[in-house]
């Protein structure tokens, strides 16, 4: 542990990018846990990420997967923007102590992090919100009597429609608190 004090000290105080190499995945893995900053871990591929979220767990980690989407795959139709975008957000935030990623994930595009901040927003059951604070024209969204696609939102009363790009909601409102979300 020693070492590994001093490498984390060396690393930090020099401000310095951290590559290992020349070990064992698993000897890479575990000094990248014990260094306690953010990391990210690439893989060759998506196979074994999932048991390298567990060992990292195991090392007081919180590991979070970038989801990959290959369109030639069947199983891409489960992944969701929203879930990449929300995971993005959590990074920006400091919510996420290390990510692991497929090494394909280096070749997606993303939106920059002035973008995400000043664009993504989340809603929940019981939160209190003003519906106009949202700014939803300020974030792309065109305000229309009822929404029929993508990129509109429309206020009936009590009612918020929102059409994204992933999905469609009805917020309904009791006063400033979301009463309900449907997809």
């Amino acid at each position: 542990m020693i070492f590994t004090e001093n490498l984390k000290q060396f690393i930090t105080h020099n401000n310095l990018p951290l590559k290992v190499g020349g070990c064992l995945a698993g000897q890479k893995l575990f000094l990248s846990a014990c260094l306690k900053e953010f990391f990210v871990y690439v893989a060759s591929s998506s196979e074994n990420l999932y048991d390298k979220a567990i060992e990292l767990q195991a090392l007081s980690r919180k590991p979070r997967i970038m989801p990959f989407s290959d369109k030639s795959l069947s199983y891409s139709m489960f992944v969701d923007e929203s879930q990449t975008l929300s995971l993005l957000n959590d990074i920006i935030k400091g919510q996420c102590d290390c990510l692991l990623i497929d090494a394909r994930c280096l070749f997606e595009k993303y939106p920059s992090k002035e973008n995400l901040l000043n664009n993504y927003f989340s809603l929940k059951k019981g939160q209190t919100l003003d519906r106009e604070a949202l700014n939803l024209e300020q974030k792309g969204f065109q305000r229309v009597p009822k929404v029929e696609k993508v990129g509109q939102y429309a206020i009936r009363g009590d009612i918020l429609d929102i059409y994204a790009p992933n999905v469609s909601l009805r917020v309904s409102f009791f006063d400033d608190e979301i009463e309900s979300i449907r997809i």
